[in-house]
């Protein structure tokens, strides 16, 4: 092995992704073994299985291609790729069986905490429902948020200076989502608010409502199987969504689509309440983690700034036989 090999090997491995990404994907493959041992549930490896090996195959990519020296950006678009995948469907998996430990509902809590801080998320439902354009518009909205945010994430692993941060954030809300959902577990403020009945009445059908199925499965059912034809997005507290519209809005900040951005993150926030089903406190909870998220995501930068700044005011060696001058 040359050294030009040994030094894209070693640039690798203290990279800022590298290590972060190790540990998101490692704390994804703990939860889900972790809440499967718990809760007893045999995981339907179909789907699974499929994606845990496109995660891994496009590990392997991204870590060949890095250490090749052919093309950094493409090997940085694979390594993202292996860590979207990969934690994305090992945190949605968990995300559902989490509901099988059977924790009590905290709906009451959160209309609780709407009130406290001034909000009442059934009476905004309602006012939502008497503008069905507006409800119509935030449905389409909600939905895109998804892919969108994903395309995002990964066209920020295309710069020429990556930056990893969308990912990790990303990455890191979704673990925060799983252990919250295990034990805050909630079903939502349009079923508990009893306001089902505005879904094709104000509100699009599955407003809501969409994942009931699968929450009454993991959480009041008896079945045993954990497979994709039972997953949905059943996490409420904290809305996942506030930190996807989050992402999109500050990744584009300084480009020329930042206004757009700012305006599509502000209707992805703004629809979680009427289309997810959420409380105006999932909201608050999204933003905070996304907060406490987009801090982790900075500490690689931090100290690689600390370090630099130690090697600038460090005094150079002398020669031998020299002495330093005096300040």
């Amino acid at each position: 092995m040359t050294p030009e090999f040994h030094s894209r090997l070693r640039n690798l491995l203290t990279d800022d992704l590298a290590p972060f990404a190790a540990g998101l994907l490692l704390a994804s493959f703990a939860l889900l073994a972790t809440l499967v041992t718990l809760t007893g549930m045999t995981l339907d490896w179909t789907g699974l299985g499929a994606c845990i090996g496109f995660s891994a195959g496009f590990l392997v990519i991204g870590l060949g291609i890095r250490v090749a020296g052919n093309n950094a950006r493409m090997g940085n678009v694979a390594l993202a790729l292996a860590v979207l995948s990969g934690t994305t469907v090992c945190n949605v998996f968990s995300m559902n069986i989490a509901l099988r430990l059977r924790m009590p509902l905290v709906d009451a809590k959160l209309v609780a905490l709407d009130h406290l801080i001034g909000f009442d998320s059934a009476r905004l439902v309602l006012n939502f429902a008497s503008h069905p354009v507006l409800t119509q518009a935030l449905g389409w909205v909600y939905v895109q948020a998804n892919w969108l945010t994903v395309v995002i994430v990964l066209c920020q692993c295309l710069r020429p200076r990556p930056d990893w941060r969308p990912l990790i954030v990303y990455s890191f809300c979704l673990s925060v989502s799983v252990i919250a959902t295990a034990f805050l577990p909630a079903i939502g403020n349009i079923p508990y608010s009893h306001l089902a009945f505005l879904e094709n009445h104000g509100l699009p059908w599955g407003a809501g409502t969409y994942h009931l199925d699968a929450f009454r499965y993991f959480h009041e059912g008896s079945g045993q199987i954990a497979g994709n034809a039972n997953l949905s997005g059943v996490g409420v507290f904290p809305s996942f969504h506030t930190v996807m519209g989050l992402i999109i809005a500050t990744a584009l900040r300084g480009t020329r689509l930042h206004l757009a951005g700012a305006a599509f993150g502000a209707a992805t926030i703004v629809s979680t309440v009427p289309m997810g089903g959420h409380y105006v406190s999932d909201v608050v909870g999204g933003i905070l983690v996304w907060a406490a998220a987009m801090a982790f995501a900075g500490m690689p930068a931090r100290a690689a700034k600390r370090h630099d700044a130690g090697a600038q005011t460090r005094p150079a060696p002398c020669e031998p036989g020299l002495r330093p001058l005096a300040a």
